[in-house]
């Protein structure tokens, strides 16, 4: 069988090492999530702008991006952009073990892009077609998405189909992270609006730098199972809040009215886009806080159920603040203090399954 490598990217003609060589597992490699705009597949981590949305999950049935892409493994995939005002989206994760310097490895996966992404730009109301042709740059480094090393670019990705993509590279340096980022084609001049979509990461492979052979028998390769919790969306049922609702407060908002107790995981889901803290700030992203109070006020509801809240340590002072903010919020509203838990989590590695939103530095669940 002939294999045909897209860009054989940093390709050197070295002699592999004689050592005991490992495959290195991505932690989700086809993107599996509950499709949702501006949301991370598990085992991700955000490494975008952070004062721009994080990338998406699609495909969204119905949904304004009209993104409609069917997975080519899974049930979902991950779309990244580029912008016009010059901002890209990207992830990554922690290696399950680290790249040895001078190895030559061998990674594939599934790109595409979709003729039609439709979405405002930032501070204007208007919308746009994202569906520029762009490229993927994947990098290596030592911290939360560090880009120590440029270790693969593929070439322009402007088929709509899937086209599994084989990428060579060997890293200078025992790099412990990677990452994954949409970038315009090279020798732009001008930024613009584009989206490329991935999906089905390979394992990672130490391959012979000279005849590019693997260095493992592929039937040996296991890729840990992924699994992930589905849940249905919540159907938009509006209903006006009394003032009784916010503890005496002055706040009126118009919100959704959760009836059963399942659906409130579904509430949570829909509202992560709009729950985070501004980058290295105890502000949340959205100043009135709607969609945490929407969801905390339906929680408390039930008395027996426990908002879950997750707080990446990111600085003691910094953590403190936004603490206090969170209780505040929650007084607002009238949610009790049996009826939330704010927990403290490694600030560099996403939490366990269960956790959900975690776009911008706060994980919810409920326990």
């Amino acid at each position: 069988m002939r294999h045909f490598f897209t860009v054989p990217f940093f390709y050197f003609l070295l002699t592999a090492t004689a050592s005991p060589q490992e495959a290195i597992y991505l932690r989700n490699p086809s993107f599996e999530a509950n499709p949702q705009y501006a949301s991370i597949p598990g085992g991700w981590r955000n490494c975008a702008f952070n004062d721009y949305s994080p990338p998406d999950v699609h495909p969204v049935k119905g949904g304004p991006f009209h993104v409609t892409q069917k997975p080519q493994h899974g049930v979902s995939y991950l779309g990244l952009v580029a912008r016009a005002s010059a901002s890209v989206e990207s992830i990554g994760q922690r290696l399950d073990r680290p790249f040895k310097a001078g190895q030559c490895y061998s990674l594939s996966l599934y790109l595409c892009r979709s003729d039609t992404l439709l979405s405002a730009a930032r501070n204007d109301r208007r919308t746009f077609n994202f569906n520029g042709t762009l490229i993927l740059r994947i990098w290596g480094g030592f911290s939360p998405c560090g880009q120590k090393s440029l270790l693969i670019v593929s070439p322009p990705v402007a088929n709509t189909d899937w086209k599994k993509f084989i990428f060579l590279f060997r890293p200078t340096e025992n790099f412990t992270w990677i990452s994954f980022e949409a970038f315009y084609v090279d020798g732009t001049k001008v930024a613009y609006d584009g989206n490329i979509l991935l999906d089905n990461a390979s394992p990672i492979v130490p391959i012979d730098c000279e005849t590019t052979k693997p260095l493992i028998d592929g039937a040996s390769l296991h890729p840990p199972e992924y699994s992930f919790k589905k849940i249905e969306r919540l159907e938009k049922v509006k209903s006006k809040l009394t003032r009784s609702a916010f503890n005496g407060s002055d706040l009126f908002m118009d919100m959704r009215d959760v009836e059963k107790r399942e659906d409130l995981e579904s509430l949570i889901l829909e509202n992560c886009p709009g729950i985070g803290f501004r980058f290295s700030r105890s502000q949340f992203t959205d100043e009135v806080a709607y969609n945490l109070k929407e969801v905390a006020v339906n929680v408390a509801k039930f008395k027996d159920q426990i908002l879950m809240i997750g707080i990446p340590k990111m600085g003691e002072a910094l953590v403190k603040r936004r603490i206090k903010k969170i209780k505040q919020t929650f007084r607002e509203i009238g949610l009790p203090k049996r009826q939330y838990r704010i927990e403290l989590l490694p600030p560099n590695a996403p939490p366990g399954d269960g956790w959900m939103c975690g776009q911008k530095e706060i994980w919810l669940k409920l326990g």
